[in-house]
């Protein structure tokens, strides 16, 4: 009797047994593949997503984990205000309280902090930055940009024989603005600073006339212009243009004394004799920029000894005599200089 054709054979069975072992086998492999590639999908959306940065960094901040922001950054490039200890100031002084935060996605790669300092409420916000350059290549590497923490344009105005650092840091010509985009007068230089972390720096200003003057200045985060004010003249100028003034008043009264008429207003007409001044000082009144320069407007005040002639006529002989009175006064007069081509020239006397 042939075997291969009776039913339930059990050669047959065992083939057809082996194959849906194997339809088996190739659905769960299939499954599996599936599995992993949605898991692998779901896991690199997960850790692409842009919110994990952002909470990295706000996590950091928290912990005033300074050195692991600064990392982290994508501030552009300036050597002299963006760098790491003008950041790190920044970051301490607006979180170094902080107690309690929350984060918000306000767009796909912006996100917002809201935090508390001493019982106020603040928001920061930064703007993720996608790289092209991806982590095992598939995860999105992301920069920061602190979108609150940057001030932009800060520009700075200064007469144009004044010298200003901030911070230590000279303003060359680099930083020079010449967009025409701030109002200034001919006698001013505009210098402007793309970027800088808002904050407390310091300002000194520094000129040939002028004492070494150092400011605090406050940067927001918004345009900045900065006019600061003038530093004060330095005691070399206010001795030499008080020497001047003396030798002004010198010479006033000298013409008088050789009879030349020279007096100011009731003095006209009239000569003096042994004059003695004394007690001379000097008091700055103003000074300030215009067009024709630096000008200082300078009061002095002194004591004069002296016999004053007064020139008559006698109405009998019409010859003129001089008639000597004993006179001491106080006066005061206001000299105004300019200075022009490195030196001090007289504009206006009263």
């Amino acid at each position: 009797m042939n075997n291969d054709a009776l039913p339930g054979n059990p050669s047959e069975q065992l083939n057809n047994n082996q194959g849906v072992r194997r339809w088996i086998l190739l659905g769960i492999l299939a499954a599996v593949i599936i599995g992993c590639l949605v898991g692998s999908i779901l896991l690199i959306r997960h850790y692409n997503d842009p919110m994990l940065t952002a909470g990295d960094y706000y996590d950091a901040v928290a912990h005033k984990e300074w050195d692991r922001l600064y990392e982290m950054l994508d501030v552009g490039e300036d050597g002299h205000f963006l760098t790491r200890e003008s950041y790190f100031a920044v970051m301490e002084e607006q979180f170094r309280d902080m107690d309690t935060y929350s984060i918000h996605r306000e767009g796909n790669h912006v996100f917002r902090m809201d935090y508390v300092v001493a019982g106020r409420e603040h928001a920061t916000t930064i703007l993720l930055k996608e790289q092209e350059k991806k982590e095992y290549l598939f995860f999105r590497q992301y920069t920061i940009q602190p979108l609150d923490l940057l001030a932009e344009n800060i520009s700075i105005v200064v007469p144009n024989d004044i010298t200003v650092c901030i911070n230590g840091t000279e303003l060359g010509e680099e930083y020079l603005d010449e967009t025409g985009a701030v109002v200034h007068a001919t006698y001013e230089t505009v210098y402007t600073l793309p970027r800088m972390y808002i904050g407390t720096y310091t300002l000194a200003q520094y000129g040939e006339n002028f004492q070494t003057c150092t400011d605090e200045i406050e940067i927001g985060a918004s345009n900045v212009i900065i006019r600061p004010a003038l530093p004060y003249l330095n005691s070399g100028v206010i001795e030499n243009l008080g020497e001047e003034a003396a030798g002004l008043i010198r010479l006033e009264y000298e013409a008088m004394i050789a009879g030349n008429d020279s007096g100011n207003g009731a003095d006209r007409g009239k000569a003096y004799s042994d004059v003695n001044i004394s007690g001379l000082n000097t008091r700055i009144q103003e000074y300030g920029y215009t067009d024709d320069g630096l000008t200082v407007s300078l009061a002095v005040t002194y004591h004069v000894d002296t016999a004053l002639l007064t020139r008559l006529t006698d109405s009998y002989t019409e010859m003129d005599y001089y008639r000597e009175q004993m006179i001491q006064k106080d006066e005061e007069r206001t000299y105004l200089f300019v200075y022009k081509n490195r030196n001090w020239l007289l504009y206006d006397a009263d």
